[in-house]
């Protein structure tokens, strides 16, 4: 199974040099370490498994090249990660075009749109949402624009119309 930490020290839950510095370093979340322990204790396939996790108010969103896996049938896999983290929790698919990974984000609210401005700083966007919709966004307009920023790896903002 594919995790930030290594098979060796989840099965141990004593850590080896190299994950004791991700964990030490912020490259790894003690979320990430609890969703990669119950990915685990669910008997996965050797496919399965996550790229990062990131935390909003009220969810985690999992990025994964299998969601499916993640998910499980029925649910079950991500209903258990969901109760081990005590929030809920979205798998969002890390082979998808950046358009859909803010759609994913953003759902229950629909997305308008993302467009793509460029300016002398660089490009940046702007996901435009239905203003009536706002308060069905996950998290905060603010605190999104931040996460959607730093997995596109360009300045965005949340423009409600």
């Amino acid at each position: 199974m594919k995790t930030p930490v290594c098979d060796a020290c989840l099965a141990t839950n004593s850590f080896c040099a190299s994950c004791q510095r991700k964990l030490d370093s912020g490259e790894v979340t003690r979320t990430e370490l609890e969703i990669a322990k119950t990915l685990r204790a669910e008997n996965l396939s050797e496919q399965a498994g996550f790229e990062r996790a990131l935390e909003l108010k009220d969810a985690v969103l999992i990025f994964t090249l299998t969601p499916a896996a993640v998910i499980g049938r029925q649910g079950k896999v991500v209903k258990a990660v969901s109760k081990a983290l005590g929030k809920k929790v979205k798998v969002i698919d890390d082979a998808a075009s950046p358009h859909d990974k803010v759609a994913e984000i953003l759902r229950p609210a629909r997305m308008l749109g993302v467009n793509t401005v460029f300016k002398s700083g660089g490009k940046e966007f702007h996901i435009r949402v239905p203003r009536e919709e706002a308060r069905l966004l996950p998290d905060s307009p603010l605190a999104l624009k931040t996460l959607v920023s730093q997995f596109l790896g360009a300045p965005a903002e949340i423009i409600l119309e």
